[in-house]
């Protein structure tokens, strides 16, 4: 017979009420579905910087934070998510991790690890006006990624020179 839908539950068949409930529910589907589909893939603001003093924190993804490799905390993109981060000042990209939630301050986007923030030249200034572009949600694509950033994180801890150009 299979599942009943939400409006045979919830709805009195067959009556203008059964007929105005469904419509509700519908209704109600729909612009929950609409809310998830316009989140943006591009964001544009104000990024900041974590670290030694979180290091061996554990993340909101479970990992603990180091401050050495390529993540970053976002509130809007999801965990497991690979984003290019572009410092607006100055050209500079990144790719990072998203592994963990923040930034809770007013008016913020994204905190930085201390290695992406060296990238990106806003060790000095703290902050820098940014846009955030989504390469990859979570998935097999974004773990694969995830690796390499974690390798180019520990070869520009090594070598930082090569990190600088």
């Amino acid at each position: 017979m299979g599942i009943p839908d939400k409006r045979a539950r919830f709805c009195p068949p067959r009556t203008i009420a059964g007929l105005a409930c469904g419509f509700l529910l519908a209704l109600s589907s729909s612009v929950g579905a609409q809310k998830t589909a316009a989140r943006p893939e591009i964001q544009i603001g104000i990024a900041s910087w974590y670290g030694s003093a979180f290091s061996g924190f554990v993340t909101s993804s479970g990992t603990r934070f180091n401050p050495h490799l390529l993540t970053a905390a976002s509130r809007h993109f999801q965990l497991g998510s690979v984003v290019k981060v572009t410092n607006l000042r100055n050209g500079r990209q990144v790719k990072v991790l998203i592994n963990d939630r923040g930034p809770f301050v007013r008016g913020r986007i994204l905190d930085l690890s201390r290695a992406a923030a060296r990238m990106l030249h806003m060790l000095a200034r703290g902050l820098a006006r940014v846009r955030i572009r989504l390469l990859y949600p979570p998935g097999r694509r974004a773990r694969i990624t995830a690796r390499k950033l974690l390798v180019a994180s520990k070869t520009a801890a090594r070598n930082p020179a090569a990190a600088r150009h």
